[in-house]
């Protein structure tokens, strides 16, 4: 990795931590050529190698986040502020989650699910809309 001081790509990883509760993981670098520390967070990055398969009708499309962020945004009808504001960091909490639960089997059905646990975990209000749309719940 190059060092963001001097530029020289000799960094050494000094210590290292995972995350315990995200697919992050913490890790201290120092440079062999100038001697600075800095810290580095690294987390999955979504490829272009990633497919949902449709149970209906088994054929394969590519994820788009973009989908995944205006459905999250959405669900935030009674607080369109943190909705824009959070959308697109929940889409990738979420879509790290699926690259380690799903790795090969990534259905629609695997992101609703996936995506109401996470929202249930941030946001009860946001959890109960995204699973009314999605019909996770059924009313009366």
């Amino acid at each position: 990795m190059l060092c963001i001081y001097c530029l020289k790509p000799s960094t050494a990883v000094v210590n290292s931590r995972q995350h315990k509760k995200n697919p992050i993981t913490w890790r201290r670098r120092k440079c062999l050529s100038c001697d600075s520390t800095f810290t580095t967070d690294e987390k999955p990055r979504i490829g272009n190698k990633m497919y949902v398969l449709n149970p209906k009708t088994k054929e394969e499309s590519e994820f788009n986040p973009g989908r995944l962020v205006i459905s999250i945004a959405l669900a935030f009808q009674h607080d369109e502020a943190k909705g824009r504001q959070d959308a697109w960091h929940l889409m990738e909490t979420i879509a790290a989650l699926l690259v380690i639960e799903h790795p090969l089997s990534l259905t629609s059905d695997n992101i609703v699910r996936t995506t109401h646990q996470t929202l249930a975990r941030y946001d009860k209000a946001a959890a109960i809309q995204y699973a009314l749309h999605h019909h996770l719940l059924r009313l009366g």
